[in-house]
Order: structure tokens, then sequence, then C-alpha cells
């Protein structure tokens, strides 16, 4: 990492909770890396991104170290590992009008392979960069934070939209009841 890139992450860092969004160049390549006035990094869950979607958040961070194989189902493949994990943040983006960035650890640990995967989803749920490999990467994309704006004020505008009162099984019933 140069120093240029140290000082910007520091930047960033420093700045992420002066409520301002800030930007900076990466060792002077044309790419940015733009930082949310308002984030939160969770773990995953639809419950979850709505706690954070309530809040207004405009971008989500959730990191991860999922490994290749299931243990409990070893010929899911890591296809169908990285399509879970890429629909679950592509729809918790969209259904909260906000970015999500999905932070994968990849290559071995403890003798485990894991599936990295990586990526950067937008307000629209459209993948904006995804790491190619399993083995670590840095991804980047401009994030335009006004895009939050246009699904908050509407088919997600929560204020207007939301009928708590119809919620009580969610609050109330932690495991599914199957009817026989």
């Amino acid at each position: 990492m140069t120093n240029m890139t140290q000082s910007a992450l520091s930047s960033i860092w420093k700045n992420a909770t002066s409520n301002r969004a800030i930007s900076a160049s990466m060792s002077g390549a044309m790419r940015v890396l733009s930082w949310a006035w308002r984030f939160a990094t969770i773990a995953a869950g639809p419950e979850t991104y709505r706690c954070m979607g309530l809040q207004g958040v405009e971008l989500i961070t959730i990191g991860y170290n999922t490994p290749s194989v299931n243990s409990q189902m070893s010929a899911e493949g890591v296809e169908k590992r990285l399509f879970h994990s890429d629909l679950s943040l592509q729809a918790g983006a969209y259904q909260n009008a906000t970015y999500v960035v999905g932070i994968a650890k990849a290559g071995m640990e403890d003798g485990h392979p894991l599936m990295g995967g990586s990526i950067i989803v937008d307000p629209d749920g459209f993948v904006l960069a995804r790491a190619e490999t399993e083995e670590d990467e840095l991804i980047l994309a401009d994030c335009d934070f006004a895009k939050c704006a246009f699904g908050k004020s509407t088919i997600f505008d929560f204020a207007r939209h939301r009928r708590i009162e119809h919620y009580d099984r969610i609050t109330s019933q932690t495991g599914a009841i199957i009817s026989v």
C-alpha cells in the first residue's frame, strides 16, 4: 500500500463519522473510493437490512468468511454459494434503497478454502463491482449517494408504506410452524 493510499484511507476513516461525504483517489488511479456520510456494518439478514433501512443508511458493509464447500451439503458447489450470497446482498440493497458492500475473506483458513466473492451493489440491486477469483482482490466503484433518495422517497418510503400492525408474527415467533 502506498503512502498516498494509506493517507487517503486514513482520511476516509477519520471523516466517516463526521457526517460528510468524501472521496479519495487511490495511488493516482482514475478510480475513486467513495464513503457515505451514513453507513453501517452488519450481519446479513432481511430483518437486519430493514433495521438499517429504517435508519436511512446509504451504505451497508457486510464482512463474511464463507467456505467454498458447504460441510453440510458438499454437492452444493461454490457457484450456488456465490449465487445465494449475491442474491441476499442485492435484495438487501434494493429493498432498502442503499448501497451494499460485501467484503469477503478469500484464500485458505485452517485448511479450508474460502469462496471470496466481494461485491459492491447499488440501490437498484445492480452489481457495480465484483471480485473474480478466490484470492485477495481490491474492488472499487463510484457511489452516487443521491441514487438512494429515489427509492427512499417512493416505493421504499417506509413512513408511508409500512404497516407494522401486520408484523406480529415476525416479532413474536422464532421458528417455523409447519402444518401437517
